[in-house]
């Protein structure tokens, strides 16, 4: 799954590079219909389905998504979503068991500026900056 996959970039080069089937969700509908068009000038319509939908709030069960994806990737995205918690359990849920969730972001160097519910999220997730 590409959570938060504007256009399409980045599940379109998975997708061919490496041969797999992706999911990708964008908060966005224009972006989402960009990116079908650009999947199929690519040839790539059937391996991306490209969907309108909240990370936060995305219902896996209607779209059996519970525990099918071997990962989850997000290149830039994250940052946008105010609610970790909810997206982090989202994506957990969306996982297989053992699969991986990717996250290439920006981050905060300065950490007095988070948010008291940003910090208790990550804590409550395990999550950490590299850096620690």
């Amino acid at each position: 799954m590409d959570a938060g996959s504007g256009t399409g970039i980045t599940s379109r080069a998975i997708a061919k590079d490496f041969n797999f089937n992706v999911v990708s969700v964008d908060y966005l509908q224009h972006f989402t219909n960009i990116a079908n068009q650009l999947n199929a000038l690519c040839g790539l319509q059937n391996k991306i389905t490209a969907i309108q939908g909240d990370m936060t709030s995305l219902d896996l069960e209607a779209n059996q998504y519970v525990g099918k994806f071997d990962a989850v990737i997000s290149i830039q995205a994250f940052l946008h979503i105010r609610d970790k918690k909810a997206l982090f359990t989202l994506c957990n849920k969306a996982l297989k068991n053992g699969g991986m969730l990717y996250i290439e972001d920006f981050t905060v160097h300065d950490k007095s500026i988070l948010q008291e519910d940003d910090t208790a999220a990550m804590e409550h997730l395990g999550l950490h900056n590299i850096d620690q």
